[in-house]
């Protein structure tokens, strides 16, 4: 880490010592007093006071060291904005090689952000509007947010002069690249800080210990902390963490005498600003705002003292209760908030419900229950899109198809706490997006001051049941097929390759021709008797091999009917033979037979009159039928029995061979084109998999 030299001044104010790293830096304010200085050729010179500001979310403090890039830096000052539903803190650090930066950090994340001045009207944000373009930097960036904020205050080491309480008029932006930007606006004209999202270890803060570092030491038994106190190491910066424990002996937090960070070892408290009961936070510092439990007052819990956003009185009975336990990959979760939306199109109102769980490791879950269907929601950057909203688009190499077209959605009701601050009736409109068949969905959430994308994945109500651990926890059966529900393409070709087989069998079965009529006999049974069989000439076949058809059919059965029970059948027996006796016989057999009776009360009538059998003759060219029948009916409502023959036909094989072959061509195809069949999306019902 390299060394940056420090100039010491007094402060006029209050004769404390004010470091100075960054010579070129002309504003910096006392950490005594919070005097703001002007920094002169001559003199210090004072000018006004800054607040105090409290601790950053993460553990970054004024002074810290740090490396990225490749590059060591110093954190030289801070500014923070308050805006109507939070605040963020812009943070101005130096490099070893004289150069400047900032890293603005807001709801935990940070973003490392050079900065470009403009003209004060470069841009007219009176005019401009959310989703809209702009281009700046020759780059074209997307406006996702348009808002306004005021400056609550700095510390340290600034480039300009802070005016406390200053209006400033800021876009949030995202260029084409993924580049992130704050274009803010104020009296002095504008900026653009762009830059793009970084994890807070690529910081690399390290600290010198020798300089500043608080001496761990036992507290006096007449103190107020006393034997309850117990010093430890903080996990950012290796500096003394003060463990602050209740009579009882349980930890309730710790806090970093350098860094400044703070932690709750248990639920963080406060006290309701509108019934004056304790309110608990299970989320701790990374909750924004919580909902009372006793007047359901929502309340905003950033700022030093808790703030009553609105009174809330109606209540419901969560499907989810406060306090839930899930375990989520090898994690236990905590339920921490409940949000309730309406959404409202041309055609339909619907109700959808999500559930905030919380791990102090790995931070927050969203769960999401619509219909019965469930799904785990994540904040992303999401695609880049143009001015207006494709039917279809890509992203993480996946197609996605728009689903919902400006949908209108509100909230509803709020129960527990979430990491923002959200207000009964807060307006937005959706344009939904999802891909089949792996499970996914993207929603664009679009209000008059914010742009954001979410993306939704799949989770099977078994996976849920099975990792809640409350299981009187019953969801409502699935009345449809949730739009981002993995869609089973190979079961489905299955399914439809089985049915065309079949019906490509009986096509091919009918439609293929029949062969060459040879010979055709109209015999009746008691031509055909055990006895005294029909024996038929011999028959010359034009080739062989070739294959032989045998049709056999009773006109008489085919055209009889009854209003009796009956049951009738005639029986045809025989062989077809070569004229060559070293060569086997081909037996030969046909049932032809008639049902009639009732079933429940209704009567019926069944029959099967023909029937056929293929032959394949390989040698001899000359055959003769040998054929005997015996009836359970009157002959005369049999006769008369036809006998048809066939030469040249197409073998069952063949028949069976080509179905297959097509059958596989038609698998082939509809696992190519399977989104062609998954257009019953969100008709068909969901199976329930409880």
């Amino acid at each position: 880490m390299s060394a940056f030299s420090k100039i010491a001044l007094q402060c006029p104010t209050c004769g404390g010592e004010v470091p100075l790293y960054n010579r070129f830096s002309h504003v910096v304010v006392c950490p005594f007093c919070q005097s703001t200085l002007i920094y002169g050729e001559e003199a210090l010179r004072v000018k006004g006071k800054q607040s105090v500001l409290p601790p950053s979310r993460l553990p970054i403090k004024v002074g810290l060291q740090g490396k990225i890039q490749g590059k060591d830096f110093i954190i030289l000052g801070r500014i923070r904005y308050q805006w109507e539903r939070g605040y963020w803190d812009e943070w101005f650090i130096g490099f070893d090689d004289g150069s400047f930066a900032w890293l603005t950090e807001e709801d935990g994340e940070i973003m490392l952000e050079n900065v470009g001045k403009f003209p004060k009207n470069f841009i007219n944000w009176e005019k401009t509007q959310v989703g809209e373009n702009l281009q700046l930097l020759e780059k074209s960036w997307k406006v996702l947010e348009k808002n306004t904020a005021v400056c609550i205050g700095g510390e340290g080491q600034l480039p300009f002069e802070l005016v406390p309480q200053e209006r400033i008029y800021y876009l949030e932006l995202e260029s084409e690249d993924g580049t992130f930007g704050t274009y803010e606006i104020d009296e002095d004209g504008a900026r653009l800080f762009y830059g793009n999202l970084i994890p807070f270890k690529d910081l690399n803060i390290a600290i010198a210990f020798t300089e500043a570092l608080p001496v761990a030491r036992p507290h006096d038994e007449g103190t107020t902390l006393g034997k309850n106190t117990k010093v430890l190491s903080c996990k950012y910066c290796g500096g003394t963490l003060e463990i602050v424990k209740d009579e009882k002996g349980f930890p309730l937090r710790f806090q970093c005498a350098y860094c400044g960070s703070v932690n709750s070892l248990a639920d963080k408290e406060i006290q309701c600003p509108n019934c004056q009961a304790s309110v608990k936070i299970r989320s701790g510092d990374a909750a924004s705002a919580v909902r009372c439990h006793q007047c359901g007052a929502l309340i905003n819990t950033e700022g030093a003292q808790p703030q009553l956003i609105q009174l809330l009185k109606k209540k419901r009975k969560s499907r989810i209760p406060l306090g839930t336990k899930l375990q989520w990959q090898g994690k236990t979760y905590e339920c921490v908030g409940c949000l309730i939306y309406q959404g409202k199109d041309d055609e339909d109102t619907w109700i959808w419900e999500e559930f905030l769980f919380y791990n102090p490791e790995e931070g927050y879950l969203w769960i999401e229950h619509e219909g019965g269907n469930l799904s785990i929601v994540e904040k992303v950057q999401g695609p880049k899109i143009g001015k207006n909203f494709p039917d279809q688009l890509n992203y993480e190499n996946q197609t996605y198809r728009r689903y919902l077209w400006d949908t209108k959605a509100k909230l509803l009701y709020v129960e527990g706490e979430m990491p923002w601050i959200a207000k009964i009736g807060d307006q937005f409109t959706i344009i939904e997006y999802t891909a089949f068949p792996q499970g996914y969905s993207l929603s664009f959430e679009i209000s008059k001051k914010e742009y954001e994308c979410y993306k939704a994945t799949y989770l099977p109500r078994k996976a849920f049941y099975q990792s809640i651990e409350n299981k009187k926890i019953k969801l409502p059966v699935p009345l449809e097929r949730a739009i981002n529900k993995p869609y089973p393409y190979w079961l489905i070709a299955l399914k439809r390759w089985s049915l065309w087989s079949a019906l490509l069998l009986v096509l091919i079965a009918f439609s293929l021709p029949e062969g060459q009529l040879k010979k055709q006999w109209s015999l009746s049974i008691k031509e055909m008797e055990e006895d005294d069989p029909f024996v038929s000439e011999w028959l010359t076949l034009s080739k062989v091999p070739t294959v032989i058809k045998i049709k056999i059919r009773s006109k008489g059965l085919e055209q009889y009917t009854t209003s009796d029970i009956e049951y009738y059948e005639v029986y045809i027996s025989g062989a077809l033979v070569p004229e060559d006796t070293t060569l086997d016989v081909f037996p030969i057999s046909a049932s032809l037979w008639f049902e009639s009776g009732y079933d429940e009360g209704e009567f019926y009538q069944e029959k099967e009159a023909e029937q056929s059998m293929l032959i394949r003759m390989e040698k001899s060219k000359k055959v003769r039928l040998v054929l005997s029948g015996e009836s359970m009916l009157d002959s005369d409502k049999v006769n008369p029995i036809e006998i048809a023959f066939y030469e040249n036909s197409v073998h069952s094989s063949l028949i069976w061979t080509a179905a297959v072959i097509i059958g596989i061509l038609w698998f082939i195809l509809l696992i190519h084109y399977g989104r062609a069949y998954a257009q019953a999306i969100g008709q068909e019902p969901d199976e329930e998999d409880d």
